[in-house]
């Protein structure tokens, strides 16, 4: 087995993990031989945790197959000091193939007693948000313009290894460690772009918002800095957002929508005036001018700025037709009035993200 510690110089301030007890953290990776934990071997295992007052990266590397449970003990009574395990893709594959080699070897310690925090799992639910082609570690190091001077991928790194056990060399040795030591540095490099879960978890502050050419703007103050400036472009709304500034863009309509009547069987629908009048009026009405009216005639129309609104958050609810889903409603001076009012609508419009 071979052992090797580097020291780092790491801040977390700005991340979720700033206010933990740095000693109670371990930020850990593995480098497998394949997938499967009963047909490969786990030969390099990773850790980045805050020692002697420093942060340091410590690596046990399998000179050999058989040295597979020297390096699992090894890093197994490191982990004990620890009670956070933070990781990437770890509670799908490396905390699994951890416990299967554990029970294999009949080790008495495994991983199962310590809390985990998977990166992959927290940054998953912005995709749409970040509009992310690709959740991999080395996509999100890229999205926040993160450099690696490894070039290989864990798989591309297995035959490496086989020929590093069949003939020992210094430079695959070199080029098998920087993998897994780049791999953990990124993890502390992508925790910024945790950041960005104050917007779909509804955490910021609305401070300004005006109507701009039938466009209602709604300027928000984040609690955090973001790591790099994005826009996303929804079906209904528009997000920019730079550094601790957000701004929503909502488009809407300034021309004549529709409020359906719920109950159209007591209403008629006059052609010539393309509208519905309640019977007990209508009935004044000339027959020929009148007709029973259906549920997609039952409407009245009114002039006047409307926004658009997933469900009947704001009431009357209007429509362009009676078969369109998008629903609306007037943004009138009593809406704009309540500040209340615009922070539940820019809730409810985000919710979709």
């Amino acid at each position: 087995m071979i052992k090797r510690t580097n020291i780092l110089q790491l801040n977390l301030a700005g991340t979720q993990f700033q206010d933990y007890n740095k000693s109670s953290l371990l930020f850990f990776d593995i480098e497998t031989t394949g997938l499967s934990a009963r047909m490969s071997y786990i030969y390099l295992i990773g850790v980045i945790a805050w020692e002697d007052n420093v942060w340091k990266c410590t690596q046990w590397f399998a000179e050999n197959t058989n040295d597979e449970p020297v390096i699992l003990q090894e890093f197994l009574s490191y982990s004990q000091s620890k009670s956070l395990l933070i990781h990437f893709n770890g509670d799908r594959f490396d905390i699994p193939y951890i416990n299967e080699k554990c029970e294999a070897y009949h080790l008495n310690i495994t991983l199962s007693s310590i809390v985990s925090r998977d990166l992959l799992r927290m940054i998953r639910p912005l995709r749409k948000l970040l509009q992310l082609n690709s959740l991999k570690q080395k996509s999100l190091e890229a999205f926040l313009h993160v450099d690696r001077d490894d070039e290989f991928s864990g798989g591309e790194l297995i035959s490496v290894y086989y020929s590093y056990v069949r003939n020992p060399d210094p430079e695959k040795l070199d080029t098998l460690l920087l993998h897994n030591y780049e791999d953990l540095l990124g993890m502390i490099s992508i925790l910024p772009i945790l950041s960005y879960q104050t917007i779909i978890n509804k955490i910021y502050h609305i401070t300004a918002y005006e109507i701009n050419d039938d466009t209602l703007d709604v300027h928000a103050r984040l609690p955090v800095m973001l790591p790099r400036s994005f826009t996303y472009i929804g079906e209904l709304y528009t997000i920019r957002a730079e550094k601790d500034q957000m701004l929503v863009s909502v488009p809407g309509k300034r021309e004549p929508l529709k409020y359906f009547y719920p109950d159209f069987k007591n209403y008629y629908y006059l052609p010539e005036e393309d509208m519905a009048l309640h019977k007990s009026v209508a009935a004044f009405v000339d027959k020929a001018h009148r007709e029973p009216a259906r549920a997609s005639t039952c409407y009245s129309k009114k002039k006047g700025f409307y926004l658009p609104q997933n469900e009947s958050l704001f009431k009357p609810v209007f429509k362009t037709d009676y078969y369109h889903r998008q629903l609306y409603f007037s943004c009138n001076d009593a809406f704009l009035e309540n500040p209340e009012n615009i922070t539940n609508y820019i809730y409810h419009l985000l919710s979709d993200l």
